[in-house]
C-alpha cells in the first residue's frame, strides 16, 4: 500500500483527489527528476492537473504527493 505524510496530503491541491494513493495507476511514469522538486514525466495524454506542465514535449510534475511517492517507492 503506498502511503505518504500527511503533511504532503495536507498542503497537495489534488484536482483527482489523490487517486494514486486510492491504489488507482498513477497517471504518468516518473523518467527522472529536476533540481530538488521536480519530475519529469512520460504522459500518455495530456493530463489536466495543476502540477503538471509541460515544456514542449517535455512533461514536468511539481505534485508533493508523486514527488513523495517516487522518493519513498522509486516508482
Amino acid at each position: 500500500m503506498i502511503s505518504v505524510d500527511s503533511s504532503t496530503i495536507e498542503k497537495t491541491k489534488c484536482d483527482k483527489e489523490l487517486a494514486c494513493l486510492k491504489g488507482l495507476p498513477v497517471y504518468c511514469s516518473v523518467l527522472g527528476t529536476l533540481g530538488h522538486n521536480m519530475l519529469t514525466l512520460e504522459c500518455q495524454d495530456r493530463l489536466e492537473c495543476r502540477y503538471n506542465n509541460s515544456y514542449g514535449a517535455l512533461h514536468v510534475c511539481k505534485c508533493p504527493v508523486r514527488h513523495e511517492i517516487f522518493k519513498k517507492y522509486g516508482k
